[in-house]
């Protein structure tokens, strides 16, 4: 290995405080992970450790803000399987494959006379008249 100054690479000086120096292992760990705030839940852990029952209000007491719970709860439930169904719909595509999904959407044609099904794709103006001719068959 040849030395750091032969490539050209210079590194600034070491920025380690003398208490940081000072302490052992362990103690330079626990100053690290209370700044950091490792120690201390995250937002979603916090959110995890809350009581998963919904306690309503008491109908009789409290008839419209028991009301308004049963309205959010069936909100979030409609919300949550609309979800579940829009998930499910997208894991059947990805197990499908793409082709077969385009399959399924492809529209069948209104009409069976090429003529007609021709005259649709092309943009032409209705009112225009066709030459006779052997591709209409009158000619």
């Amino acid at each position: 290995a040849s030395p750091v100054s032969s490539i050209g690479t210079v590194y600034e000086k070491d920025q380690t405080t003398q208490s940081d120096e000072e302490c052992g292992d362990e103690e330079l760990e626990r100053k690290i992970f209370k700044q950091m705030r490792l120690d201390q839940p995250t937002a979603y852990e916090e959110q995890a450790n809350k009581d998963p029952l919904l306690h309503p209000p008491n109908p009789t007491v409290y008839p419209q803000a028991f009301a308004l719970f049963t309205q959010n709860v069936q909100n979030n439930l409609r919300r949550m399987v609309q979800e579940l169904e829009e998930n499910e719909l997208f894991e059947q595509t990805l197990l499908r494959g793409p082709e077969r999904a385009i399959d399924e959407i492809e529209v069948q044609p209104s009409a069976s006379d090429i003529d007609v099904l021709m005259r649709n794709m092309m943009v032409v103006p209705s009112t225009s008249n066709t030459a006779d001719g052997p591709w209409n068959n009158k000619g």
